[in-house]
């Protein structure tokens, strides 16, 4: 569910693929550096990255969030380093991102 709602965040219409299909795609790519391989990059690392720290969170300290929840982490801290990012805010593979909350 946490994938499905960053995969429609990012406008990406198909089924959802495990874990080592997308890293499989984002290493083929790396070095796409359009917009939309890059907020797609971007999309995997915080989700990774948030998902290992929920995973830490149930283990160790007996507390979870939902998935919805989960899946709104993910989006917003992708926000947060879009609108940090320069010449990146006009794109309109950014702007569902920064203008959707």
């Amino acid at each position: 569910m946490v994938w499905r709602m960053v995969l429609h965040k990012n406008n990406i219409q198909r089924p959802c693929f495990g874990l080592a299909s997308e890293l499989d795609w984002m290493c083929a790519h790396r070095y796409s550096d359009s917009c939309p391989n890059r907020v797609y990059k971007l999309s995997i690392a915080a989700s990774i990255y948030l998902i290992w720290r929920e995973r830490n969170r149930r283990q160790f300290q007996g507390v979870s969030v939902p998935a919805q929840t989960l899946g709104n982490q993910i989006i917003e801290e992708v926000r947060g380093r879009l609108c940090s990012w320069r010449n990146v805010k006009n794109s309109n593979s950014v702007s569902c991102y920064i203008l959707e909350s």
